[in-house]
C-alpha cells in the first residue's frame, strides 16, 4: 500500500508524486448518506465522483447544496443508480439506500457491472448466507465474476454485535457460550429506520403491519460470530417484542404518544444439538436514559471473558464512519460476498500529519 491507497488504485493525479484518490460513487443521500458524504469530504485520498438519489427533492441539485455546505461541489445528484456510474471510472460504490435484499440487489449489480466494489448499509447483507441463501449465492457469484467485493456493514451490525464479540474471543482456548447484549437509542437513525421499527404505532397496528418484526434484522451478526469462531449452530430462534412508551416522548419533529411503540427488544439465539451456544439481545428504545450505544459481551469458556464497549455521544455518525473506515480494506479483500470477519483487522483510518 502507498499512503493508505490499496494496490491497483494508485495512479496519476494533478499533484505530482501523489497516488490518485479512491473514487467513490455515493448512492442514497438520505440521513445516513449525507453523514457518509460529509465524512468522506474530510478524508485525504478519497474523492466523491458521483452521487445519486431517486428522491425528486434531491435529484438535479448540487451535492454541496444537498449537504448544506453553502458551496458547490460541482456534482449534480443523479436520479438513478445507473446514471451514477456513467463516465466516472469509480473504484467503489457506497449504498445508503434500502435494507431489503430484493430491492438492494439491482443496485449492487449495477455497481458490479460498472467495475466497482460495494459497501452497503444493509443489515441482512452483513452475513445473509443462512437467512437469504439464494440472494447470497447470486450476489457472491456476480461479485466473483466481476472480481469485486460486496460487504454489508455499519455500526449495528458491522461493529458492535459482530466484530466486537469476535475480537473478544481471541484469547479463548475453548468456548461454551457467547452472550452479546446491545443497548442503543434509536433516535439518531432517522425517519426510514423509525418507520421500520413502527415508532408511534399502537401495539395492535404494529403487529398487523409488521407482524411483530422490525425491519432491522439481527440474526445475521449472530450467524457471522458463530461462523467466525466455529460454534456449528444447527438451529436459530428469534423473538421480537415492541417497547411501549411509558409517557409521551417528543424529540424534534418526532412525537410518540404514551402507550404506543417506542422501540423494540429483539432476541436471537443459536443452538447446537438442542443446547444454546450463542445469544444476541438488542434493546432499542427511543430516547432512553441508557448510554447512546453500548455492547456487553460475556464469553463462557477457557478463559471466561467479559467486555463492555461504549460509544459515548453517538448521534448517528458511527454507521457512516464505519463505512468510510473500511473502504481500503474492502478494496484489498478477496472477490465475492464477504463479511467483516473477512477483512484485515479494521480500525480508524485517520489522515496522516504533515
Amino acid at each position: 500500500m502507498t499512503n493508505g491507497i490499496p494496490p491497483g488504485v494508485a495512479g496519476s493525479s494533478a499533484a505530482a508524486g501523489r497516488p490518485r484518490p479512491i473514487r467513490v460513487v455515493a448512492v442514497g443521500i438520505g440521513e445516513m448518506g449525507r453523514k457518509l458524504c460529509l465524512v468522506l469530504l474530510e478524508r485525504d485520498g478519497v474523492e466523491i465522483v458521483a452521487a445519486c438519489d431517486h428522491d425528486p427533492r434531491l435529484a438535479g441539485r448540487d451535492l454541496g447544496d444537498v449537504l448544506g455546505l453553502g458551496r458547490s461541489l460541482g456534482l449534480e445528484v443523479r436520479p438513478s443508480v445507473a446514471d451514477g456510474f456513467r463516465e466516472v471510472d469509480a473504484d467503489i460504490a457506497l449504498l445508503c439506500t434500502v435494507t431489503d435484499l430484493d430491492e438492494l440487489t439491482p443496485q449492487v449489480m449495477a455497481a458490479l457491472d460498472a467495475g466497482c466494489d460495494v459497501i452497503a448499509t444493509s443489515e441482512p447483507l452483513s452475513w445473509p448466507w443462512r437467512t437469504f441463501p439464494e440472494d447470497s449465492v447470486r450476489l457472491d457469484a456476480a461479485a466473483r465474476e466481476a472480481g469485486r467485493s460486496v460487504l454489508g456493514t455499519g455500526v449495528c451490525p458491522g461493529f458492535l454485535p459482530d466484530v466486537v464479540p469476535i475480537v473478544a474471543t481471541l484469547g479463548c482456548r475453548t468456548i461454551e457460550h457467547i452472550d452479546v447484549r446491545i443497548f442503543g437509542d434509536v433516535y439518531p437513525y432517522g425517519p426510514t429506520v423509525w418507520k421500520g421499527m413502527g415508532l408511534g404505532l399502537p401495539e395492535d397496528e404494529y403487529r398487523r403491519r409488521l407482524g411483530g418484526e422490525v425491519d432491522i434484522e439481527f440474526a445475521e451478526p449472530m450467524d457471522q460470530v458463530a461462523a467466525a469462531v466455529g460454534l456449528d449452530v444447527d438451529e436459530v430462534r428469534e423473538a421480537c417484542e415492541p417497547l411501549l412508551a411509558p409517557h409521551d416522548i417528543r424529540v424534534g419533529a418526532l412525537e410518540v404518544r404514551q402507550g404506543t411503540v417506542c422501540g423494540f427488544l429483539q432476541t436471537t439465539t443459536g443452538h447446537r444439538a438442542g443446547r444454546e451456544v450463542i445469544r444476541l439481545t438488542v434493546h432499542g428504545p427511543l430516547c432512553s436514559d441508557l448510554p447512546p450505544f453500548r455492547v456487553d459481551v460475556r464469553v463462557t469458556g477457557e478463559p471466561n471473558v467479559k467486555l463492555r464497549l461504549e460509544l459515548e455521544h453517538e448521534d448517528g455518525w458511527a454507521t457512516s464512519t464505519v463505512v468510510a473506515n473500511v473502504i481500503s480494506a474492502v478494496l484489498e479483500a478477496p472477490a465475492g460476498l464477504i463479511g467483516m470477519r473477512d477483512l484485515r483487522l479494521p480500525g480508524a483510518r485517520l489522515n496522516p500529519r504533515g
